[in-house]
This record gives structure tokens, sequence and C-alpha cells, in this order.
């Protein structure tokens, strides 16, 4: 069964006026959310085959945090299609996806993940900076559960809300 994790980058910083958005680096409290979200994703058995994200660098630097001091380095891609994009985007990357990748972290912005997640899950919430979401692949006929429908296949369905994790309800 396939996993899909959205998460919305660690808060960034904005007290940097002379960098554009796609430039605003992470604030302290985004450096220290990023691996609480990460500890906990492993603690629950999420942890990403693959992660594909925006190239933003708050949300490089999201993954940074994230991948520091976990010993499964998993594939990561980062590219300019998912910044400030939503679930069209990911859908549309989503086809290039191998088989393989049993759970992908998608590291994006808002409007478009909360957005995402909504329209996935059935559930609408406000999803703040370091949220992650995670989603599986609702077992609907013998196809989705075997795990053959093709991760592009599996974005335009129904997915199953299992957790939704916040860095304020983890312990300290």
């Amino acid at each position: 069964m396939r996993t899909l994790i959205l998460m919305r980058h660690a808060k960034s910083r904005w007290d940097t006026s002379e960098l554009d958005d796609h430039a605003r680096p992470l604030s302290r409290r985004g450096e220290r959310d990023a691996p609480r979200i990460a500890a906990a994703l492993r603690a629950l058995g999420h942890w990403p085959d693959a992660v594909v994200s925006s190239d933003a660098l708050r949300t490089r630097l999201t993954w940074r945090q994230m991948a520091e001091g976990n010993p499964a380095v998993p594939e990561v891609h980062f590219t300019c299609e998912l910044y400030l994009e939503g679930l069209p985007a990911l859908q549309r990357l989503a086809a290039s996806w191998p088989d393989t990748w049993q759970v992908v972290l998608a590291i994006g912005h808002n409007p478009g993940w909360e957005q995402a997640a909504a329209m996935l899950s059935g559930h609408a919430e406000e999803l703040t900076t370091a949220n992650a979401v995670v989603l599986t692949e609702a077992a609907e006929g013998a196809a989705a559960a075997s795990g053959t429908l093709p991760w592009a296949e599996v974005l335009r369905r129904p997915m199953e809300l299992q957790t939704w994790l916040r860095p304020r309800a983890l312990d300290p």
C-alpha cells in the first residue's frame, strides 16, 4: 500500500527583506521543528523511499534538517514545478515515479498543499508550517490492494488520512 506524506516547509524567516520569496531561509523554530517531524515519521514507520520537493531554499533546508541523523537516505528530487503549486503539479510529476517508491514525502507550500490534503483526504484543516499529513492508498479493488496502480492514478483517487503531525503536538 502506497503512502504519501504532504508536508509544508518548516517556518521560514521573514526578516530578510533583501531576499526574494524563493530564497527565504528557515527560522530557528523551523530548524527545530523539521527534525521533530522526521523523528515522528520514523517512529510511525513512515520514513520515505523518495522525497519530491519544491526547489525553494526553505523546502531544501526543511529536508536537510529532517535528513540529519537519519540513517536511511531516500532518493531526493527538488523541482521548480512544485514551487507554490498544488495537487495538479504533484499528479503530473507522479506520472514518472517508479512503482518501487512505496512512501513518498512531498515538501511544498500553501495554499497548494493544504488544498491537496483536503482534496485527497476529504478532511479540510489548516496546514501550518512543518505540518505533515500522512495519507495511504485507499484499498479499492484488487489493483489498489496489490499496489499495482501507478502513482499518478493513486493521486487521482481519495486517500485515507492516517495522521496529521504538528510540531506543537509532539513531545519536546
